[in-house]
């Protein structure tokens, strides 16, 4: 998974609207129910946004 990430920002080094991340659990539930949906991708893309360093 980091070289995935790696090689993706090497091949889109020139762009600032995108953050790759892996291991990261995505929590969503419309009902605002913390024991359900979870998700915990091995790795996703999200383009469209600020790329800077991110805690969580």
């Amino acid at each position: 998974m980091l070289l995935l990430i790696k090689c993706l920002d090497w091949w889109w080094r020139g762009h600032n609207n995108f953050f790759a991340g892996g291991n990261l659990s995505i929590y969503y539930s419309p009902r605002q129910r913390k024991f359900e949906d979870f998700r915990g991708p091995d790795f996703f893309v999200v383009l469209d946004t600020e790329r800077r360093p991110r805690d969580s």
